[in-house]
């Protein structure tokens, strides 16, 4: 069977996946710590979305998204320190089912201007530039927070292209070192195509 489909909606497929329909939102999972009253707030949400040092707490503790064999795509997961301390925190894979599952950091470097020549209602972040923004994934997951600020994992999933369709549940955890932990998980709906290797 053939068909066709739009160029963005391709690129949709092929890079980004297609987002779970009809599924409630998972709150903001609270990280207790061993301080009374001291605790982390972590989510997840798109790659999409940039993540600031400052950016507003986000709306999930979950993630899910309808997937194809032999595809990839990736999500993040952030933590926010509430408290007035400095802490370090790991991201950890704790369950990859049978998908290809990689965490990375994503680290922040220094932006000191606003792009030029660009119109305000098209920016982005400005109420955060200049300062720090995120833009590299580091090849570790071991970074340190300040009194209310932000950390973003990268979360990279590639799809083998022999597994049977349907769902399964992507597990990782957010540890503060010297501390406590919690398990996140991602919901990933593996459906019954194949995508072609890209040529050309």
């Amino acid at each position: 069977m053939s068909f066709r489909l739009p160029l963005m909606c391709m690129l949709c497929v092929l890079f980004l996946g297609t987002p779970c329909r009809g599924e409630e939102k998972v709150p903001t999972v609270i990280l207790p710590l061993k301080n009374q009253g001291e605790q982390f707030q972590v989510w997840m949400q798109s790659s999409l979305e940039r993540v600031y040092p400052k950016s507003p707490v986000g709306e999930s503790g979950t993630f899910e998204r309808v997937a194809y064999r032999n595809g990839r795509f990736s999500f993040q997961i952030v933590a926010r320190n509430c408290t007035m301390h400095c802490y370090d925190s790991v991201c950890k894979v704790k369950d990859a089912a049978d998908l290809q599952v990689v965490a990375r950091r994503v680290g922040y470097v220094p932006m000191r201007h606003l792009t030029t020549d660009v119109p305000p209602e098209e920016y982005e972040g400005l109420e955060y530039i200049p300062g720090y923004v995120p833009d590299p994934l580091l090849p570790n997951t071991h970074g340190s927070l300040g009194p209310q600020e932000n950390l973003s994992y990268g979360i990279t999933v590639a799809v083998p292209k022999d597994v049977k369709p349907g769902k399964r549940t992507i597990t990782l955890t957010i540890e503060v070192l010297g501390n406590n932990s919690v398990d996140v998980q991602a919901t990933i709906d593996v459906r019954d195509f194949t995508l072609e290797k890209m040529h050309d």
